[in-house]
């Protein structure tokens, strides 16, 4: 991977072999142990802080071994990839998971593989699977999506997602706002900068008397919070925003 330094791709050699270990532990077990959980949060955490080429690694190892799958976490790959611009890759894990989209919602984990699903689909344009996880959902518009090792902030953002693929800018805007309340009330500070920025670009479509300024304002506070908490992509996607005014 260009630009990427010796050090740092052993180091993405040492998280693949150890997110294998965790895989193929949690297999055998057939539920997630502590060596899984312990994978997940270093995924997780890495990209959040920036993390990318080492994580970019292990999503094609764990991607050509078959352990991707497992569990549901190629939805967590796959919105990953969408989020540092690997659409290609991220279609790939999307198509390997595409079924779970219609699955019933069994347990909390499954809300959080759904608005994933939900987000990604959203962004690769599968109109049919958008709506379908769009109506699955709904009915818990009113909750925040959580996994073993992480929160993936209000449902109703994913649900906002949704919506524009089937053009309801209006509905979006609506979940959106509804979204960065809930995910300010409850302390998800990185998807509630995501979700400022969401909204942001969906004021910026609207056009509306305010909405430029509004959408400015948006886009400084999500780069401040990206600053203070140290969370590379989120600052880079404000940046463009800003750029883009």
């Amino acid at each position: 991977m260009p630009g990427t330094s010796a050090a740092r791709l052993a180091d993405g050699d040492a998280r693949v072999a150890a997110i294998e270990r965790a895989y193929r532990v949690g297999k055998t077990a057939m539920q997630p142990d502590t060596t899984l959980r312990r994978a997940g949060e270093m995924f997780w955490v890495d990209f959040e802080h920036g993390e990318v080429d080492a994580q970019v690694e292990a999503m094609n190892a764990l991607w050509r071994l078959g352990l991707a799958q497992p569990f549901g976490l190629a939805a967590s790959f796959a919105h990953r990839c969408l989020e540092v611009g690997l659409t290609d890759l991220a279609n790939d894990l999307y198509q390997s998971v595409r079924s779970l989209a219609a699955s019933p919602l069994h347990h909390h984990t499954w809300l959080a593989v759904q608005v994933q699903l939900a987000y990604v689909s959203s962004a690769l344009g599968h109109m049919d699977d958008a709506l379908v996880l769009q109506a699955a959902l709904e009915p818990y518009r009113d909750q925040v999506a959580n996994m073993w090792f992480t929160g993936l902030g209000s449902v109703a953002r994913y649900v906002a997602h949704t919506r524009l693929v089937d053009g309801d800018l209006a509905g979006a805007i609506a979940d959106m706002q509804y979204a960065r309340e809930v995910n300010e009330r409850v302390g998800a500070v990185s998807w509630g900068a995501r979700t400022a920025l969401d909204l942001a670009e969906l004021l910026r479509r609207r056009a509306d008397a305010d909405d430029a300024v509004v959408a400015d304002e948006l886009v400084s506070e999500a780069a401040l919070v990206a600053e203070r908490h140290r969370l590379p992509v989120v600052a880079a996607r404000a940046q463009r925003l800003l750029a883009s005014r």
